[in-house]
């Protein structure tokens, strides 16, 4: 019903990365609850991490309501990979 996974995006920065929940299973709280607020942030914080980041598509609404709901704020493009797409593409940062 729902992914996402953790990566190391630098020595003391973690990316949370393809956090997916299906259609039929959003707006139940399986986002916060079961990947993202918990467990990826927990678990970036214990692996002695600083920051962790995160991306979205703009007309995601709900992924950025809840992303902000959490404490990631805007931040400005943290990677070179498709410079063409960061119109659609919104950016998030929080400290650990």
């Amino acid at each position: 019903m729902a992914c996402a996974m953790l990566r190391t995006f630098e020595p003391s920065i973690a990316e949370i990365q393809r956090l997916y929940v299906t259609p039929s299973a959003r707006g139940n709280g399986l986002a916060r609850t079961l990947s993202l607020s918990l467990a990826l942030i927990d678990h970036a914080r214990a692996q002695n991490f600083h920051t962790i980041r995160l991306d979205t598509a703009r007309h995601l609404t709900g992924a950025i309501n809840l992303y902000q709901s959490l404490g990631f704020q805007e931040c400005s493009p943290y990677h070179a990979l498709t410079p063409q797409m960061d119109h659609f593409i919104v950016y998030f940062e929080r400290s650990l």
